[in-house]
């Protein structure tokens, strides 16, 4: 994993997204430096955790298909290590959320494929408790119920 430096988010890290006060300051210094483009994931689906608190996404190529997709932001970092670090800490990974590399699809360079980091629900994630949203972007869905 040491050789992607690039993230695909989906949710409470997209751009335009309420970044919780632990790390609005990666947003507002120069010391990060995030890009974001826009993206899509394919063979994934957008559910809420049990509480309705926060977004989870399921990445499954066995469960769906390349037409099912997620919206989010690739985000590219000058400071990757401590980026990583931060982002690490906001997911509690590895206690809630695991690490996964995948190909997501950068919109904004001409729907071209590249490898990013997926932050995904860990092992105990049991499918059937979660809420289905019935929508591939979180920022939608968030429109729909406010």
């Amino acid at each position: 994993m040491n050789t992607i430096k690039k993230f695909f988010v989906y949710g409470t890290l997209r751009k335009g997204a309420n970044l919780p006060d632990n790390l609005k300051f990666i947003a507002e210094t120069d010391k990060y430096q995030l890009t974001y483009y826009n993206a899509y994931l394919p063979n994934s689906k957008l559910y809420m955790d049990q509480n309705k608190e926060y977004p989870i996404i399921v990445h499954d190529k066995e469960i769906y298909s390349s037409e099912d997709i997620v919206k989010g932001n690739i985000i590219e970092s000058t400071n990757f290590e401590e980026t990583l670090k931060n982002f690490d800490m906001w997911e509690d990974y590895p206690i809630n959320y695991n690490r996964k590399e995948i190909e997501a699809i950068n919109i904004d360079k001409g729907n071209i494929k590249e490898n990013a980091i997926l932050y995904i629900g860990n092992d105990k994630l049991n499918i059937s408790m979660l809420h289905d949203i019935n929508c591939n972007d979180y920022f939608e869905y968030l429109k729909r119920i406010h």
